[in-house]
């Protein structure tokens, strides 16, 4: 397992890398201006300033400098493997464990479940197995890669696993494949601007629920809607989606035993003088 600090902070590139990019702009997005549901002032605050589209600043550029830096030695890596004639064996995924905000939704870093905090980026490299080329459009989850290797090193995978080997998707087998997932984020002390939040996410559209507020429900049709711009919840054109994303919801909650876990933090309750705050990531499903 190789692991790369390239995109955390601080957002420092190495020299080779420190003039990549120069004069170059991002491309804004439509939901930079939405305002997160759960982030909204009360009606007797002022409402916050604009958030700063200028993805050009040093800030950002740091950032995909720093990335672009993480793929050069990424791409040593695959040569390496090559040169060493061990391509042909090696299962090789590259991914990561969250999304990250750029100022979409007006935020920053990650926990809530908008698309750019829960959509990571995939990619296998298995000469094997894997065809050249080959891409997908399946739901696949990080619960999926122990199953995964399980299965490509001839061993059984332990029935209490809730992910699914992809060797069927590499082999072009998909029928019967996941339509929907859960996904949560449980409060913690450390961040206390996000909330506790959990979502049904299915190919085309997502129903966010907010324990406690059920004010700031969302519900969005990805396929009309991909940057989540325009919450359904309560829309009249939105109720027969409501009725079958509320029942997806229950489905994956009942299916993957969903609770929160006794280590989650509570709101308002202080954490115990001395103790080590371990950040949790947005997991799929809770751990048992």
């Amino acid at each position: 397992v190789l692991g790369f600090k390239a995109c955390h902070g601080p957002f420092a590139p190495p020299e080779r890398a420190q003039k990549r990019f120069e004069g170059v702009r991002a491309r804004p997005v439509p939901n930079l201006g939405v305002q997160a549901i759960y982030r909204r002032p009360a009606a007797t605050e002022p409402a916050p300033p604009p958030q700063n589209t200028d993805f050009g600043g040093s800030v950002n550029l740091g950032y995909f400098r720093c990335l672009s830096a993480m793929d050069d030695n990424v791409g040593r890596l695959l040569q390496a493997l090559d040169e060493l004639d061990l391509a042909s064996r090696t299962v090789l995924v590259f991914t990561s464990d969250n999304g990250y905000y750029h100022g979409e939704h007006r935020l920053g870093d990650k926990r809530s479940l908008y698309e750019e905090s829960i959509r990571i980026p995939l990619l296998v490299r298995y000469p094997g197995m894997v065809p050249r080329g080959k891409t997908s459009d399946e739901l696949v989850l990080n619960l999926d890669l122990a199953p995964t290797f399980l299965e490509i090193a001839g061993l059984p995978v332990p029935k209490e696993f809730q992910g699914r080997s992809w060797v069927p998707l590499f082999k072009g087998a998909a029928g019967g494949w996941r339509n929907a997932f859960l996904a949560e984020y449980f409060f913690e002390q450390a961040f206390p601007n996000t909330p506790a939040v959990t979502a049904v996410r299915t190919r085309d559209a997502k129903l966010i629920r907010y324990p406690g507020h059920e004010e700031w429900t969302e519900l969005f049709d990805l396929r009309r809607d991909p940057y989540e711009t325009n919450n359904l919840y309560q829309a009249p054109g939105g109720k027969d989606l409501l009725a079958q994303m509320a029942g997806e919801y229950e489905k994956q909650s009942q299916l993957t035993g969903y609770r929160v876990p006794d280590y989650a933090d509570k709101p308002g309750a202080a954490a115990p003088d001395g103790a080590t705050k371990k950040k949790r990531k947005n997991r799929a499903v809770p751990p048992r």
